[in-house]
């Protein structure tokens, strides 16, 4: 972690590098988050390193270790499997809707932008090798944050929300070992939703995200 440049909201930004850094492994389960040691790394004081990691506490990414002393939160079997089967329904949903969008000829100019930032990140990843895994991982966010925007409907995003920091620790176990399909399976699932195949971009979806979920099930 390096240390973070002064900004209006300090603790978001706090929180959020303590995050990434748990995303990437530099945090660990087990491994007490010394308030004291973080503030330097980060060359801010103990109270907004305080207020970050209750926020993270509140979220369920961060734990007790001690009476005193916080932890990273480990991904239990069971949690990864509940998140993992609301986050299948919600995101087979979604591009369901996106498919039936583009048939009924209902897209605005906003919805092309967004099918033209997905055009990119495919694009992008064509040859996956040439891509760090990190970068990989955020662009797989990314490509479903955006097929839910899509979907036009706001609530699917409103639901999953409490869920993001959960959701985005998974997949980082997800990618860890499909980044040669992942794209491909992308590719098929924008391929749908631009002809309109409803029900083709569902399941496709749906076999994305269970087999992930399958892989990331034996990784935990």
């Amino acid at each position: 972690m390096q240390k973070l440049e002064r900004s209006a909201d300090l603790v978001e930004t706090v929180k959020n590098t303590i995050f990434d850094a748990i995303l990437k492994g530099q945090l660990v389960p087990g491994e007490k988050l010394s308030q004291d040691s973080l503030a330097e790394k980060l060359g801010v004081s103990r109270q907004p390193i305080g207020q970050a990691l209750r926020m993270l506490l509140e979220h369920g990414i961060v734990c007790p270790l001690d009476k005193k002393s916080l932890t990273v939160a480990a991904i239990s079997q069971v949690s990864l499997v509940q998140i993992l089967d609301i986050r299948r329904e919600l995101d087979s949903f979604s591009a369901g809707l996106a498919a039936e969008r583009t048939k009924a000829g209902l897209l605005e100019e906003s919805d092309f932008q967004i099918i033209e930032a997905l055009d990119k990140l495919q694009k992008k990843h064509t040859d996956t090798t040439l891509i760090a895994f990190e970068d990989s991982v955020i662009d797989d966010i990314e490509f479903h944050r955006l097929i839910r925007a899509l979907s036009g409907n706001p609530y699917v995003h409103t639901i999953m929300a409490p869920h993001l920091l959960h959701h985005h620790r998974l997949m980082y176990i997800m990618n860890s070992n499909r980044r040669d399909t992942i794209w491909s399976e992308h590719a098929k699932i924008l391929d749908a939703i631009k002809i309109g195949d409803a029900e083709l971009a569902r399941s496709l979806v749906w076999r994305h995200i269970k087999d992930a979920a399958d892989i990331a099930s034996m990784s935990t």
